[in-house]
C-alpha cells in the first residue's frame, strides 16, 4: 500500500468551496442536486462524527471518508464534510480532515465527536440561536 494511500487528495478549503457551490445549485442540474442532497442527508456513516450530538432542529448533509492503514500503522485520512442547516434558516459548511492517525478508530471517533460538540456549542452561542448548555 505504501504512499499510494496519499494519491487521492484534496483540501478542506476545496471541499468547503465545492459544498458552498453545491448548496447554491451551481454544480449540478437541479434534479441531480436534489437527489445527491437527499443521499447526503440519509448518510448512515459517521454517526459518531459530525452527526453526533446535533442540536434539535439542525440538519446535516454530509459525506465521510476513511482510509486504510499503511505499513507504519498510520491511517492516512479520516474526513467528514458537510452542510449544517441551522434552526434559524442559515447554513454553515464544515470540512474536517484528519491525517496520519495513529490511535484506534474508536478513540479517533470519540475525540471527533467531542470536538464537534464543542464547536457546535460555541457556534450556537455566538449566533444566539439558543443556548445548548444548561
Amino acid at each position: 500500500m505504501g504512499e499510494s494511500i496519499y494519491h487521492n487528495i484534496t483540501t478542506p478549503l476545496a471541499s468547503t468551496e465545492l459544498l458552498e457551490k453545491f448548496y447554491a445549485g451551481q454544480v449540478l442540474e437541479k434534479n441531480t442536486t436534489n437527489y445527491l442532497y437527499q443521499l447526503m442527508v440519509e448518510c448512515s456513516r459517521g454517526l459518531t462524527w459530525m452527526k453526533a450530538g446535533l442540536p434539535e432542529g439542525t440538519e446535516l448533509v454530509h459525506r465521510t471518508g476513511i482510509s486504510d492503514r499503511n505499513e507504519n500503522d498510520l491511517r492516512a485520512a479520516m474526513n467528514d464534510v458537510g452542510i449544517f442547516k441551522l434552526p434559524n434558516g442559515n447554513h454553515i459548511v464544515l470540512s474536517v480532515y484528519l491525517k496520519d492517525i495513529t490511535e484506534e478508530r474508536e478513540v479517533t471517533e470519540k475525540n471527533y465527536c467531542r470536538h464537534n460538540q464543542i464547536y457546535l456549542e460555541l457556534l450556537y452561542e455566538k449566533i444566539n440561536i439558543y443556548p445548548m448548555r444548561k
